[in-house]
């Protein structure tokens, strides 16, 4: 009898056990949700309480080179700032009067959004995708597509 309670007991306990509630000392900010123990952020937010700004690092102004195929690198500058919502930024080349749109996808990394304009009478759309890699340093992919031309890819790099 004394064997079968114990029996019972501990499978009882181990029950118990698995039903504890992995989020009761997991606190998520930004409005993130606590699932299984670990906190799924919002977009914008990262971490692992949801604590950082995923496009913090990005703001400020970036100096450096832009390198296409077949020609010689250009000096340029970019000005991150803040887009419209926490996982935007704009991304506007010094001296221009509009920039375009970045969705931020992580830590310091975005995706282009498409956009299109006319140039000379050529239809460009540009896309691409950017990061801050290990040396601090923002790398952007930039591809712009000339309608009937084929595609360019350019790379940026600089610093702030």
């Amino acid at each position: 009898m004394k064997k079968l309670l114990l029996i019972c007991l501990v499978g009882c306990l181990s029950v118990l056990q698995s039903c504890k509630d992995e989020c009761k000392d997991v606190t998520c900010e930004n409005g993130g949700t606590c699932v299984e123990g670990t906190c799924d952020c919002p977009d914008g937010y990262a971490g692992d309480t949801c604590e950082l700004v995923a496009r913090e690092g990005l703001i400020g102004t970036w100096s450096g080179n832009t390198v296409c195929p077949g020609e010689p690198a250009e000096a340029i500058v970019f000005e991150v700032t803040e887009g419209t919502s926490i996982d935007q930024i704009v991304i506007t080349e010094a001296g221009a009067s509009e920039g375009f749109v970045g969705n931020v996808t992580g830590v310091n990394t975005f995706d282009i959004e498409p956009f299109t304009v006319e140039l000379l009478g050529f239809v460009v759309t540009t896309t691409g995708d950017g990061s801050v890699n290990s040396s601090g340093q923002l790398v952007m992919n930039i591809v712009a597509e000339v309608q009937g031309f084929g595609t360019s890819a350019c790379v940026f790099t600089g610093a702030k």
